[in-house]
């Protein structure tokens, strides 16, 4: 997947520091405004965005749409990620010894994420069902996750 890029913001004066400059609408369709506005949007929006748009994305398999959509599938079926009662919910999650830029935590039942924020392709032992995956490049084979760099994954461990 690729991320979406930034763009050039106007500067007006008096500046006022506020979040405009870090967000923009989002872009729902290819035309010159993105879907947004009939009338000229509130920040631009850059031409390079509409590849990001809803309507490209929600017709391809590898989007940050379709991997939304899934996320949230599996969040309202998955027992370990249905609303708790904690108030603090870091209680119901365990942290698993990793490897330094690797992050792996368990909520039970049976729910694993593994985040790589390195560089480099880790394996890690663990069985289970993948859930759901950042990266393609992702597998979980025979006990063994292979999680490329930069990659994120669910889950559905056996024990």
């Amino acid at each position: 997947m690729t991320g979406v890029q930034t763009c050039a913001l106007p500067i007006c004066f008096p500046v006022t520091i506020r979040r405009d400059g870090a967000r923009v609408p989002l872009p729902w369709n290819r035309e010159k405004s993105s879907g947004f506005t009939s009338g000229k949007s509130w920040l631009p929006i850059p031409d390079s965005w509409r590849d990001f748009s809803v309507e490209v994305q929600k017709n391809d398999d590898a989007s940050y749409l379709t991997l939304y959509k899934q996320s949230l599938r599996i969040r309202s079926h998955h027992p370990a990620l249905k609303p708790s009662d904690l108030h603090d919910v870091s209680e119901a999650i365990m942290w698993l010894p990793s490897t330094d830029g690797v992050l792996i935590f368990r909520r039970e039942p049976n729910f694993v994420l593994v985040a790589n924020t390195t560089d480099k392709t880790h394996e890690i032992e663990i069985s289970g069902d993948l859930l759901l995956a950042s990266s393609n490049d992702v597998t979980l084979e025979r006990g063994i996750l292979r999680i490329p760099s930069n990659s994120t994954c669910w889950i559905n461990a056996s024990h």
